[in-house]
């Protein structure tokens, strides 16, 4: 697998910044090209320049799983208009905001946090044909920042129990461990974008922690 260290936007904390899918990633407009290079190259990802809500930050804000994307409340129907015409199907989530930080997915399993209500766990497993899984992470709700996943591995924040890691375990069906980025943050989704081509981190990330994401996600 390829692995490089990335900031966007002068900062190392790139995954609030993209919205991760397997072929496609909508990435803010104020991404350089050099940027959106590494993403392309590293990732094997097409790059759609688009600011959803009027926000830069995509990651935190919405989650693409296979051709489909799951919007925040303050999403408009411009933004529904727009990411219908490049090939998605779209899910708003009226209730919510950081819809990308509440979800983790390797585009075949899903893990929901806890602050989605039984209406919208049911309208979230229609929308996407698949079996969707709450998980309680200690005091942590938001498990979309706190999990990364690939084919190989997962990375956790260190709140998870050892119970938390086995459940992880059974649901994508990989090992993992737990983690951190960029000097300390157990928010590991937050520093890190990864898929079943490539690795990249946020440059403030130290050798020890590209040590254990390297074991973790090339094993």
């Amino acid at each position: 697998m390829r692995f490089e260290k990335l900031n966007i936007n002068n900062l190392p904390y790139i995954g609030i910044f993209v919205s991760l899918g397997k072929k496609i990633s909508i990435v803010p407009e104020s991404i350089s090209k050099k940027e959106e290079d590494v993403l392309k190259d590293i990732l094997d990802v097409e790059c759609v320049k688009y600011n959803i809500a009027n926000s830069h930050l995509n990651g935190a804000i919405s989650k693409i799983i296979n051709r489909k994307i799951l919007l925040p409340k303050t999403s408009s129907e411009k933004d529904v208009d727009f990411l219908e015409s490049i090939g998605l199907d779209v899910l708003v989530l009226n209730n919510y905001f950081a819809v990308g930080n509440l979800i983790a997915t390797n585009q075949k399993e899903v893990l929901l946090s806890k602050e989605f209500d039984s209406k919208s766990v049911k309208k979230i497993n229609e929308f996407l044909g698949l079996e969707c899984e709450i998980l309680n992470l200690g005091n942590v709700s938001a498990i979309g920042s706190s999990i990364a996943v690939n084919k190989n591995g997962f990375a956790v924040n260190p709140v998870a129990s050892p119970k938390d890691i086995k459940k992880i375990e059974n649901i994508f069906g990989v090992k993992g461990n737990i983690a951190t980025i960029n000097y300390g943050d157990g928010f590991i989704a937050n520093g890190l974008l990864v898929n079943d081509h490539g690795i990249i981190v946020g440059k403030k990330t130290t050798g020890y922690e590209l040590i254990r994401i390297n074991d973790i996600f090339c094993s």
